[in-house]
């Protein structure tokens, strides 16, 4: 097997478009191979299962374990999936109808602002690209699509099936029985643990993965009021014992791919999906955004203090986020300032899953509506375009 060999599957093979490569217990399909200075530093994909809101996804050249070289069917599938798509040009439903100088006065050539977007395949037209500028008194992300009077029409093409890549899966191991240590070895293992440790965050040297008690897991989603019409996530979804109490549109992400794999047997009813990723790498372009978010981060270095921040990006307005941390003083002077509600959880609380660490439960509500964007003057540059 490759991964056997040593090195990045990328030193070892001639990767492909239209190749599958193995990403987390999944053969994906190459769909695009990204380069710096000549060399693979990441690819992109189509979407591991569970994820439904794209077309693609995108894996660092480090987290690819094996690769199969192209089919006929999947290269030609992917000639069809990626080809440009035509620019249109007609009177949809809501466009804004102008001039093209009108519409080149909407967005400064210097802004990053996207211009072109892209509509997908519906049971009326095929897919397609339209232009598009700032949405008339919308917030500064929202977009409104354009019609330009004094230029040629060009309608839509018709609908066509698009390709559908047939998923396929790693097979696991059978898993191997572990042998037990005798309980008093256990508990005196435990009690050396314990006494190791002393107020405050300190770490016990061990991979950080302290799964959530089920009781202050049951808890976590009751104060989290989840609405069967929500979007949820658990950014580190671990062994489940979170993930399995959500209801809602969920979606768990898990670092980890045998647990990702888990977590997917776990749940087999309802709208859920999960994705095998690191949650930092992971943006609100990709995942989407969220009603509400539960989880129990990792702790180590501050850890908690990055994820529950990067968490709150993907938070909608009107959106709660429960989350645990560690109850040391940078989440204090971090995280507590900014939280709804504030919990020193008891001593021990996590005695259960191997660690002593000081916990805190804590709850961060987003207003329904956010405070309008103060505008700087026009000599600096907006991240989202005039």
């Amino acid at each position: 097997m490759l991964e056997e060999m040593g090195g990045t599957v990328a030193d070892r093979a001639e990767i492909e478009v239209g190749g599958r490569v193995l990403v987390g217990g999944e053969w994906l399909v190459v769909l695009r191979v990204n380069k710096t200075s000549g060399i693979i530093n990441s690819l992109t994909t189509t979407p591991p299962i569970g994820v439904h809101w794209r077309k693609d996804w995108k894996h660092g050249i480090e987290e690819i374990k094996g690769y199969k070289a192209p089919s006929k069917d999947d290269a030609a599938k992917v000639k069809t999936a990626t080809k440009l798509p035509p620019l249109c040009n007609y009177p949809g439903e809501g466009f804004l109808h102008m001039t093209k100088k009108e519409y080149d006065e909407t967005v400064p050539k210097w802004s990053d602002f996207q211009k072109i977007g892209t509509l997908n395949s519906t049971e009326t037209y095929g897919r397609h690209r339209v232009r598009q500028t700032r949405a008339p008194g919308g917030e500064y992300w929202q977009t409104a699509l354009v019609y330009l009077t004094d230029q040629k029409r060009t309608d839509p093409p018709k609908p066509v099936p698009q390709p559908e890549f047939e998923a396929q899966m790693e097979a696991l191991p059978e898993p191997k029985p572990t042998r037990l240590k005798p309980a008093k070895a256990a508990v005196v293992e435990f009690e050396a643990m314990r006494d190791s440790l002393k107020h405050g965050v300190q770490m016990v040297n061990t991979p950080q993965l302290f799964p959530t008690p089920p009781d202050l897991a049951e808890r976590m989603v009751e104060l989290a009021e989840i609405k069967t019409h929500h979007r949820v996530l658990e950014p580190s979804a671990g062994t489940g014992n979170i993930w399995r109490n959500l209801s809602g549109k969920r979606q768990g992400v898990e670092i980890h791919p045998d647990l990702a794999n888990r977590l997917r047997d776990m749940v087999t009813q309802g709208d859920f999906g999960i994705i095998c990723a690191d949650f930092l790498e992971c943006s609100p372009k990709e995942l989407g955004n969220f009603d509400r978010i539960v989880m129990n981060p990792p702790f180590s270095n501050g850890q908690d203090i990055k994820h529950i921040q990067h968490a709150l990006t993907m938070l909608k307005p009107g959106g709660r986020l429960v989350a645990l941390c560690a109850n040391g003083s940078r989440q204090q002077e971090q995280l507590k300032p900014v939280a709804d509600y504030w919990e020193d959880l008891p001593s021990g609380s996590f005695a259960s899953q191997g660690t002593g660490v000081n916990v805190a439960l804590l709850t961060i509500n987003i207003p329904d509506k956010l405070p309008a964007v103060k505008r700087r003057p026009a000599i600096q540059l907006e991240l989202f375009g005039a």
